[in-house]
């Protein structure tokens, strides 16, 4: 029986450890925890990662997890208000359930200009626009 060398067991170790790595496991489901603001929510990457080609899906590919920002208990941390970034999520959720036969999903609206332009910006920032 042959034995392995103290070289080939780390190697092995190693690559078992890419292996099982979170980073290596990211699914369309994956519910991701964020820190939006100071604020906690959860969403699923399929939905951060709808519009193909914007730095939203980008950034939550799960190719960048290992090096995205995140808070002291390993949320993804968004410095935006939630205010502003929420209606984007509800926004795509609803994208992602839209049907034939219901009204189209419309953008957003808001009652203060000031948040409305703020929104844009964000929108705009995070690559949302076509």
């Amino acid at each position: 029986m042959k034995r392995s060398s103290p070289e080939n067991e780390e190697a092995a170790s190693s690559t078992e450890k890419r292996q099982r790595s979170p980073s290596s496991f990211q699914q369309p489901s994956d519910v991701l925890h964020l820190n939006v603001g100071g604020t906690l929510t959860a969403v699923l990457r399929r939905t951060l990662t709808s519009i193909e080609g914007s730095m939203l899906a980008s950034r939550f590919s799960g190719r960048w997890d290992d090096s995205l920002e995140k808070d002291r208990d390993g949320n993804f941390f968004i410095d935006q208000p939630i205010g502003l970034f929420q209606p984007m999520i509800d926004y795509l959720r609803a994208k992602a359930c839209e049907t034939m036969l219901a009204p189209p999903v419309t953008s957003p609206e808001f009652d203060d200009v000031r948040k409305l332009k703020d929104f844009v910006r964000m929108v705009e920032y995070f690559g949302m626009t076509a």
